[in-house]
Formats: C-alpha cells, structure tokens, sequence
C-alpha cells in the first residue's frame, strides 16, 4: 500500500496544497493521504499561526471532495510541540512494514530537513516525495537530493506539479490588505471559514496577551478538542477573541478574558444529569435547563478539570449566559463577547457590535433587551439573573429606560 502524509500549518490551505497533493497521488499512486494539520508548530512563533481548529475546518472543507484524502487532528491533539518524527512513529503503527510512506513536501525540504528534530532517523522512515514548482531548475534540486541520498542513504524522488505560484503568507497578506476582496487562489469553502470567523484581521489580538498565557491557550485548545464539537470549539475560540479585543478597548484584564472566553462553553454539550452529576455544587438559582446550567457547570468544573482556580474567571464563566446583578467588567466582557462574536448571525447586531465600540455597559443593554425580546417571542421566561443585570444597569445609566421604551416603541410600528 502506497500512502501519502502530507503535513504543515495550512494557514489557510490554498489552491496550491491542492495541486502538488493531487499530483503527488496520481504520480506515486497513493492508495491514501493523509493530511495532518500541525497543532504547535516548534519552530513558528505562536503569534504567527493560527488557532488549530480554524486551519482545521480550513482543510476540511478543502477537502471535502477527495475520497482518498483523510483528515487527521493528532497533532493538533498531542500536547507540546508538533514533530514529524513523532507523528510517522505512530501512523506506521496502523499498517503494515512493507506498505511505503511518502512525505509530501515542497523542494524547500532539500535545504531545511538537515535541521529538522531526529531527522536522519525520519529520512530512514519515508521516501521524501518532492515537489517541483513551475520555474524551479530541476538540476539543481538533482544535486541536492543526490547529496541526500549520499550522505544519509535517503530515499529522495522528485515530480512536476502545477503548482500556482501563491504562498500562505501571500495570502494572508492579501485578506488583511482587502477583507472584502477573496483571493482567487483559495477554494470557496475555505473564504468561508475565513468569512465567519472574521480571521485574518489585524491587530491579532493574542499579542496582547502574555507569552505565558498565550501558551496556555494553545494547551487548551488541545484538551477541547477531545471535550467539545469542531464548530463550538471554533465559536469559543472566535469568542475569546472578541473577549480580548473588549478587554484592551476597555482597559480589563485581556488575559482573564482569554481564558474565560475560550472555556465559557466547554460543558455544553454535556446533558443535565451529567453536570449534576460532575459538579454537584449547581443550584436550583441557575435554573434547570442546559441552556442555563452549562455555564454555572463549567464554572464548578474549571479547577477539577483545567487546573483554575481564580474566582474572577470562574464568576465570568458561570453567568456568561445571563449575566447578573453585580456582575463585574469580565463577566461583562465575556456575556458580551459570547453574543456578538463574528460567527453569530441571530437578529440585527450590527447596532450592538456599534456599541461595543464605544460602549460596553451600552452595548451589554442592548444585548440583554434583545435576548429579553427573542425570549417573549419564543413565550419563554427571561433568567431572573438577566432582568436583575437590565434593572441595574438601567438604574445606573440615566435615560436608558426611555431609550429602551422608544426602541420598543419602534419595533412595534415596525412589525404592524
């Protein structure tokens, strides 16, 4: 059996993934590829990546066409630093010794595996299957896997692909430069992804965060992935973003936000009678749903299963849904960043996203009157947690209550 292993960042996957792994299937005759996105890549800065379950999502749906093609997280799963050493040790555990590895790889492997962690023991494992872009001299890229071979015995050979001539860097140099515009070298699902999520957007908001805690978010991006969905890690993800972007608008702490945000809904997906039975702690104040116990859950379950125990994120994780009377700038923060991050698209929140620009205590209003009307819509109660956080911030904000009547005053002409 011929299989393919086709690793690297993927931020995003482009067009020109596409071709040099189509062309290496067809030349090789690969029964299988495996593509594996890198979870924490040694040798890039943590800044200059991506989170894993976006360029993750980007691959998949990338992908989605390609029946030979399987799409594998564990790197993205494995915990510290991503080695290709270590990721072909355990795919070869799964087939057999004579089925053939080859390692998919652009010709700038021919000057950098020399550098690479263990890398004599990995030429010994694979055959590097070399790509040649369109412009590159074959002669030249000869020599220096003829040098390869010679020195380290390895098992080197070389195929044309179409290969545009695009680069991920380009790419994201492009969305940054022209948000509205979509490079014609990314697939369309993958513009997507990018659209949802708003990624790509400059300032990144992880630099504001300390280096210490910017690894921990990737550690806990990892632990997620086991814990929840794709798609709600994305969200918890996109929301710990737009958690730090309120916290330095606002002067909060960004790092509190960034751990709160990214762990404000890791329980749920869990059904009622789990949380109950995990975090025996929850109250019949929380409610009795899992709409309004998930938060007060994750709160409870933060120390027992991340190891935190600060007070002031669990507070903001346990009333991210209804916020509170009391409630303090993160827990502001984070309710807020949880209804208007990128990938929500319930009701008009453009006035909202408005106000979060200016106005945090304003925008928190707005937000907690429009859940307040989704609610009598849907003839359901309103958490009384959330009608004490609207009495109090209306009590300390002259006018709100009026602007609150004419906005309801409005709406009501609107739907006659």
């Amino acid at each position: 059996m011929n299989v393919g292993y086709f690793g690297g960042t993927f931020d995003p996957m482009h067009n020109g993934h596409l071709h040099m792994l189509d062309a290496a299937t067809e030349k090789f005759a690969l029964d299988l590829v495996i593509v594996m996105p890198a979870g924490m890549p040694y040798h890039k800065d943590l800044l200059s990546v991506s989170p894993a379950c976006f360029r993750y999502m980007m691959c998949r749906r990338a992908l989605s066409r390609r029946p030979e093609v399987v799409l594998s997280a564990a790197e993205i799963r494995r915990r510290g630093p991503s080695y290709t050493i270590d990721t072909v040790h355990d795919l070869k555990r799964d087939f057999l010794p004579e089925d053939r590895f080859y390692l998919i790889c652009g010709s700038d492997i021919l000057d950098s595996i020399q550098h690479w962690y263990h890398f004599e023991e990995l030429l010994a494992e694979l055959i590097l299957a070399v790509a040649i872009r369109p412009g590159e001299k074959r002669s030249s890229l000869e020599k220096q896997a003829r040098e390869l071979r010679q020195r380290y015995g390895a098992e080197v050979v070389l195929y044309d692909t179409p290969m545009l001539p695009v680069s991920s860097t380009a790419i994201r140099g492009q969305l940054e430069a022209e948000p509205g515009r979509p490079p014609s070298d990314l697939p369309p699902g993958v513009m997507r992804i990018i659209r949802r999520y708003g990624l790509y957007r400059e300032p990144n908001p992880l630099v504001w965060l300390q280096p210490e805690t910017r690894r921990q978010v990737v550690e806990l991006e990892s632990k997620l992935f086991d814990l929840i969905s794709l798609k709600r890690l994305a969200h918890s993800m996109s929301t710990m973003f737009e958690a730090v972007r309120l916290a330095q608008r606002f002067g909060g702490d960004v790092n509190r936000a960034a751990l709160a945000a990214l762990l404000h809904d890791f329980a749920k997906e869990l059904t009622v009678s789990e949380m109950l039975s995990l975090a025996p702690g929850l109250t019949s104040e929380y409610g009795d749903s899992n709409a309004t116990l998930h938060g007060p859950a994750a709160g409870l379950l933060l120390e027992p299963v991340f190891g935190i125990s600060d007070p002031a994120i669990a507070s903001a994780v346990t009333w991210h849904t209804t916020l509170r009377e009391g409630a303090t700038q993160l827990d502001k923060i984070i309710f807020l960043a949880d209804k208007i991050e990128p990938s929500r698209t319930f009701g008009d929140l453009g006035p909202i996203r408005a106000l979060a620009e200016q106005d945090l205590d304003a925008a928190v209003l707005a937000t907690l009157e429009g859940v307040r009307q989704h609610l009598i819509r849907e003839k359901l109660k309103i958490h009384p947690a959330s009608l004490a956080a609207m009495s109090e911030l209306m009590r300390e904000r002259p006018g709100a209550a009026d602007l609150s009547a004419r906005r309801k005053k409005k709406k009501r002409k609107k739907d006659r």
